[in-house]
């Protein structure tokens, strides 16, 4: 059964140039991955790289301690490791017959397989789909049962491919909680792309992103911790000595993220649409590539991130008294 997937210095080809390289990661049991990229970064790539599905690399990976060409030719393969691409393909028959064919393929029995099937429906809402035809579902709805087909199978690394893309909010909740359940109840592995920086931060053990075709871990920024409430109609989020304005809530959330990118720093008080206002004192700036991270201490410690251009054009330095400015919008509840 495996356990464990490493990876150490892996460059990854296609038509002879280097898309990324992975310098070194571990993909194990029990723990959720995710793995965030701008389009086109590969993040698509990496899990056809874990699957085996590319094969012009350089590096090694081991499967536990066998080399891809020694594990893509075991038995358990199949049950091992499975990949649900983004837009799938089922079979022309129905729910239930989709879910079960695998099994079958697998050596369960009419009884197991049915058993099987019907469990991972309920748990994904689907038994009202059960007798339709999986190929004149709705898009989303593919989707729900490409993965309940998946989930059926009890793999042991599960890679998912933007599992979160055009997911409603209640589905989004029942497709986080199942896959806590596959880590934490089965063991199971599971890695995901995504480029919502939110889903992340909540339901994973580890980020990891690819920037400059490299993949380096991922740590979020302006995670903070506090407490919620409603006064006079309006929804406030409290964190040490500050408080910030937040979107209508239902259930008080208790850790919000705030983009680095949509905080707006000036030299003096803006008067527009954001909420939001804190004055701070710079505390560290970092420059990458075409953008500049600034670290202000405005009674939290937040950072901001903007062009390049911007820092040199104001002159920010450590030190300088700035205002940070940023909407309701921008606080995402984790």
């Amino acid at each position: 059964m495996l356990s464990r997937i490493t990876l150490a210095d892996v460059g990854v080809r296609r038509n002879g140039t280097e898309l990324f390289r992975v310098p070194q990661l571990a993909v194990t049991g029990g723990r959720i991955l995710a793995i965030l990229g701008e389009n086109g970064s590969g993040k698509t790539t990496f899990l056809r790289l874990l699957a085996g599905l590319e094969r012009d690399f350089s590096g090694v990976i081991r499967y536990d301690e066998a080399p891809p060409a020694a594990f893509f030719q075991g038995r358990n393969q199949p049950r091992d490791l499975l990949l649900l691409a983004q837009e799938p393909v089922l079979f022309d028959f129905s729910v239930e017959r989709n879910l079960a064919y695998g099994l079958r393929l697998a050596g369960l029995s009419q009884r197991a397989a049915h058993a099987r099937v019907a469990g991972v429906l309920g748990r994904l809402n689907l038994e009202a789909l059960a007798k339709r035809r999986a190929t004149r579902l709705s898009g989303g709805e593919k989707r729900r049962v490409a993965l309940a087909r998946v989930l059926a199978m009890e793999p042991q690394f599960l890679l998912l491919d933007e599992p979160f893309a055009d997911v409603d909010p209640v589905n989004r909740e029942l497709l986080e909680n199942v896959l806590l359940e596959q880590a934490r109840e089965r063991g199971a592995a599971v890695a995901f792309t995504t480029h919502q920086e939110e889903i992340a931060i909540r339901l994973t053990d580890e980020i990891v992103q690819i920037v400059g075709r490299r993949l380096v871990p991922h740590h979020p920024r302006n995670v903070l911790r506090g407490t919620a409430s409603m006064e006079n109609r309006q929804f406030f989020f409290r964190t040490g000595n500050v408080t910030l304005e937040i979107l209508p809530f239902t259930r008080p959330p208790r850790l919000v993220h705030i983009p680095p990118t949509e905080i707006v720093v000036s030299r003096e008080a803006l008067h527009g649409t954001a909420r939001n206002q804190l004055r701070g004192t710079i505390r560290a700036t970092r420059q990458q590539d075409e953008a500049a991270d600034i670290t202000v201490d405005c009674g939290i410690s937040l950072e901001a991130r903007i062009t390049l251009r911007s820092l040199q054009e104001h002159r920010l330095v450590v030190g300088d008294q700035v205002y940070l400015s940023f909407k309701t919008s921008a606080v995402r509840w984790l």
